[in-house]
């Protein structure tokens, strides 16, 4: 099974275009623990995917830092990959053909999310996905989130 995580950063890292919108990136917790969730959840072999954009071709956390997804899990039995600053158009391809999308406060996100027939957990935003199916719409903060929700979205569309 696909895991497609869409993580918004280049654009508003710190030093970068739109810094001054930093608050619409959701910190590296909140997908952290949707991915915790999901992984308890599915059954079978796990592959995730990581897609963002960086620094010099490596993960920076909302804070600016360097991080690895693949250090982070490498103990853990799932496939992890980082497509870090992967062009516009195989990015886009992988979002909106994965088993399981996890999205982002983007555009890019919502696009994905709207044309993918896939199951989608994407965070509250502006954009409304009226019309989506296989969508759960969750809260912003890690704090916040319904793990009995969305374990129940994943059971009914993925298992």
């Amino acid at each position: 099974m696909n895991i497609a995580v869409h993580i918004r950063r280049g654009d508003l890292l710190p030093g970068r275009q739109f810094s001054d919108l930093s608050s619409r990136m959701l910190p590296d917790a909140w997908y952290l623990e949707i991915l915790n969730i999901a992984t308890k959840h599915l059954k079978g072999r796990l592959a995730i995917h990581i897609f963002s954009e960086g620094k010099e071709g490596q993960y920076h956390s909302e804070n600016g830092q360097a991080f690895s997804w693949k250090e982070y899990f490498k103990d853990s039995p799932y496939e992890v990959h980082e497509h870090i600053d992967s062009n516009f158009m195989s990015t886009f391809h992988h979002l909106l053909h994965a088993d399981l999308l996890i999205g982002s406060k983007s555009g890019m996100s919502h696009l994905a999310g709207m044309l993918s027939s896939q199951v989608k957990i994407m965070p509250h935003m502006w954009h409304s996905y009226r019309g989506t199916n296989q969508l759960i719409e969750v809260a912003g903060t890690e704090s916040e989130l319904d793990s009995e929700a969305i374990a129940k979205h994943l059971q009914t569309y993925l298992n």
